[in-house]
């Protein structure tokens, strides 16, 4: 069995080029950009990145057929990086402060909703340290998957594995200490964490890897170095990703963008499309909870892209539940579903009812809690006389604030039989299997 070693971003992963096993549920995105692109894009910007055989290199892509000396790959190897994304909803205690104004944090029981939330389905930096997903992707349904993608073109895919799923994300979470879940003007109660929904949908992100060989100085001394580039295949003007040589490397620490703030991460640098504005890892659709604002949307996104885009919570999270045989992805799973548009639609429309919901028993706190001021406090005019004014009678305005709080409540028991109804039947399925769980012997679920 053949293997291949690729130095990526100053680590050595070995990737074993067997025939990996790709459940009927995978999706794989198709290869858009050709291979001789995708070398000439390569070459362009490792050539600039490095300043080996700038010129040449330059002109080749403007001047094919030039008789110049230009940088290409020793190697260009396609391959597919698995990935999952994620439809979730989870309650928990919040603590928010609307700005650092504020004195006190104050206590929600809140539902918050993740849709096309991206994450890595391995563990091999720097692939797994990148959010391959785009705006157009998240328009596109991919093909399913089948055998005769593992070659392009008469060249062989290399077809990562997955090798780690979601879903013991909420549990990682609640063993998180009070700390780590401080996100400035938001804090979270790890072990109120509880996950009520979660559809993850498993994808292949085409991607080209190149190698390169490259003179630079390394300690003052002209050294052959062999670097790794790769480009996404998903798009005509796609992100490409270089390795640093050592000298460009300090010049960025100097200049202080060797901490990943310029897109990239330490060693790697990043350029064209969205690198002003990469894609995060983390999608807050909604917070349901009274004090919750955008920003508190953002923080949270925050947190998650610098938890999944710095390798260590990743390989924390990979080591503790899958590492050594210790846990492997069940495609059998119900919540493991295809990533086309009617799960997605059915699953998004079922967050959304719930956000409706939300608001509906919301209105009804507030019709209530005026229906219960004007019976404690009845308005009375000045002599004491309720007959004088038919507009100050408490009665009437008691039965003015009740037609909206039933014609709410009758909304409310609408939308709930709605939900139930339109709720998504692998959903159903999974909450039956888990009451099932819950009623059998300790001895029967145990793992």
């Amino acid at each position: 069995m053949l293997s291949y070693s690729y130095k990526l971003g100053g680590h050595v992963a070995r990737t074993c080029c067997g025939r990996r096993f790709y459940s009927s549920k995978v999706r794989a995105f198709p290869f858009v950009l050709s291979k001789e692109q995708a070398i000439q894009q390569l070459s362009v910007q490792t050539a600039i990145y490095t300043g080996y055989k700038l010129l040449g290199t330059y002109l080749r892509q403007f001047f094919p057929n030039l008789n110049v000396e230009a940088l290409r790959p020793t190697r260009l190897q396609p391959a597919y990086v698995p990935a999952w994304y994620i439809d979730a909803q989870v309650q928990a205690t919040l603590w928010l402060k609307s700005s650092p104004e504020d004195a006190q944090f104050r206590k929600n029981d809140a539902e918050v909703q993740f849709a096309h939330t991206y994450m890595p389905g391995f563990v091999y930096p720097p692939l797994s340290e990148q959010c391959f997903q785009t705006t157009q992707l998240l328009r596109t349904e991919p093909a399913p998957w089948s055998e005769d993608m593992r070659q392009h073109h008469g060249d062989e895919v290399l077809c990562l594995p997955f090798t780690m799923s979601p879903f013991r994300l909420t549990e990682a979470c609640r063993g998180l200490s009070m700390a780590d879940a401080m996100l400035d003007l938001l804090r979270f109660e790890p072990s109120s964490l509880r996950e009520t929904m979660m559809a993850a949908y498993p994808v292949l992100f085409p991607v080209y890897l190149a190698q390169f060989t490259v003179n630079t100085p390394v300690k003052g001394r002209k050294q052959e170095l062999v670097i790794t580039s790769f480009i996404e295949a998903t798009s005509n003007q796609p992100r490409v990703y270089v390795e640093l040589v050592p000298v460009v490397e300090d010049l960025y620490k100097l200049l202080g963008l060797a901490d990943g703030t310029d897109g990239g991460r330490p060693g790697l640098v990043v350029v064209g499309q969205d690198v002003e504005n990469p894609p995060r890892f983390g999608n807050v659709r909604s917070i349901l909870a009274s004090q919750a604002t955008l920003q508190h949307r953002q923080y949270i996104e925050h947190w998650i892209n610098l938890a999944l885009s710095h390798g260590d919570p990743l390989r924390q999270y990979y080591d503790r539940y899958f590492a050594k045989g210790k846990g492997t992805v069940d495609w059998e799973d119900v919540r493991i579903r295809p990533f086309t548009f009617e799960e997605r639609t059915a699953n998004v429309r079922w967050l959304e009812s719930a956000e409706n919901l939300y608001v509906l028993e919301k209105m009804l706190e507030g019709y209530e809690a005026k229906r219960e001021n004007h019976t404690a406090s009845p308005d009375e005019d000045a002599t004491g006389d309720p007959d004088e004014d038919a507009t100050g009678d408490p009665n009437q305005d008691s039965e003015a604030t009740q037609t909206p709080i039933q014609s709410i409540q009758d909304q409310i028991q609408s939308l709930k039989r709605t939900r139930e109804e339109t709720k998504p039947e692998w959903l159903a399925q999974y909450e039956i299997q888990q009451r099932l769980l819950a009623k059998a012997p300790s001895t029967e679920v145990r793992q």
